[in-house]
């Protein structure tokens, strides 16, 4: 008996992918739609509590799965390894600062911003730089 075994070799996967469902509002009112279409003839003329709830969930599920089907998505890796969580943080303070400087016209904020902008740029670039 003759057995391969293929590793992979310490190179990363560029992309993954995953089973998702989607739901946004258009889908949501279709399934609303279905759901009152059905008859419910079934689970309102029956008499076994288990019997009515089988029927029940057999319907729900039939029409939940043609709304909301499973699709298969591709997530590309992020490229940008060298990003760390400090300078995500430091890019959303950022937005904030620039969100708050939009709405108030204030000298000092402004000077703020534009000091916190270069050190941002700086960081930025020598991890780049190093990656």
């Amino acid at each position: 008996m003759l057995v391969y075994l293929i590793l992979n070799k310490g190179r990363k996967k560029e992309c993954q992918t995953y089973i998702e469902r989607k739901i946004y509002k258009y889908i949501i009112a279709d399934f609303q739609l279905k759901l009152s279409h059905e008859t419910w003839e079934l689970v309102f003329d029956g008499n076994d509590v288990n019997k009515i709830f089988n029927c029940f969930l057999n319907i729900f599920l039939r029409i939940y799965y043609s709304s909301f089907p499973l699709i298969q998505a591709k997530n590309k890796m992020k490229q940008n390894s060298w990003i760390t969580p400090g300078i995500i943080t430091f890019c959303k303070h950022k937005g904030e600062l620039f969100k708050e400087l939009q709405n108030n016209n204030n000298a000092t904020l402004a000077s703020y911003y534009r000091d916190y902008c270069k050190i941002l740029s700086m960081v930025g670039y020598k991890k780049g730089k190093n990656k």
